[in-house]
């Protein structure tokens, strides 16, 4: 799974199964937020979410910002879009991990980015920072305007898939033994309805458990990430501290991660 945030090429060498053979090679670019796709802008529900904002200003024109959002984002076409009423571009892209969305509205020296997830935020300020200096053009990132919602917003999006991936998990330490323990209807007969199930639905449980491990790390590495990011916004490094994370996903605890992110 794609780390976002990360970026670089993937190169894939494709040969023909029929004689003469060919070999093609296929070239991918991987944006630092890839896990986004283009979603319709919604302005009506806009406000449902809590969002948090980074705003740029400065001498770029609009065609230089629309090619800075497509350095961060897959899918954006290299023509500049028409513009809306009020004289903007206009992009909204959604996690296709997390559902969180971030919207994107520029124009010509002037760019605000909105998001609740900070990391989000974090990775455009990095890319758009990173090729601004590169074309030598001096940008002015305004101070974030952070809701303190949004965090537990995209910690509650994150729960339910991290829940589900640990009581796999769990469930799998059991098979064996309850393998073991089991071997007559009999002894089925003694097994709790949970280790029941567990039993029944073993093959089912092994195949989702083959890449399991990797999809906790995935959660484990947002979330260390999130809790960086979160407090890098306010000045504060904790990067020392990025241990409690993993211990809390380990031993999970969403009150411990709650109070985690809510003070350093």
């Amino acid at each position: 799974m794609v780390a976002e945030g990360a970026y670089g090429t993937l190169n894939a060498f494709v040969v023909t199964r029929v004689a003469p053979k060919v070999v093609h090679l296929v070239e991918n670019e991987i944006r630092p937020l890839s896990l986004h796709r283009t979603v319709p802008l919604d302005i009506a529900n806009a406000s449902k979410t809590p969002v948090c904002e980074i705003r740029m200003q400065g001498s770029f024109t609009q065609s230089m910002m629309h090619a800075w959002v497509r350095q961060c984002f897959r899918d954006v076409a290299s023509k500049v879009p028409e513009e809306d009423g009020s004289g903007m571009v206009r992009y909204k892209f959604e996690s296709t991990y997390t559902g969180c969305s971030v919207s994107c509205d520029y124009t010509k020296g002037d760019a605000i980015f909105r998001s609740a997830n900070l990391s989000t935020l974090a990775t455009i300020k990095e890319v758009i920072s990173r090729e601004a200096t590169q074309s030598k053009m001096k940008i002015d990132i305004k101070a974030p305007i952070i809701d303190e919602k949004a965090v537990l917003y995209v910690l509650e999006l994150l729960h339910p898939k991290l829940m589900s991936l640990l009581k796999l998990k769990e469930s799998i330490k059991y098979i064996e033994a309850v393998n073991e323990l089991a071997t007559t209807p009999e002894d089925k007969a003694l097994l709790s309805p949970q280790l029941l199930e567990v039993l029944e639905n073993a093959d089912e449980l092994k195949a989702k458990h083959k890449d399991n491990e990797k999809h906790i790390e995935f959660i484990e590495n947002v979330l260390q990430q999130l809790f960086v990011d979160r407090f890098k916004f306010k000045g504060i490094n904790v990067k020392h501290r990025i241990s409690e994370v993993k211990q809390l996903v380990n031993k999970y605890s969403w009150e411990g991660l709650v109070t985690l992110f809510a003070a350093a």
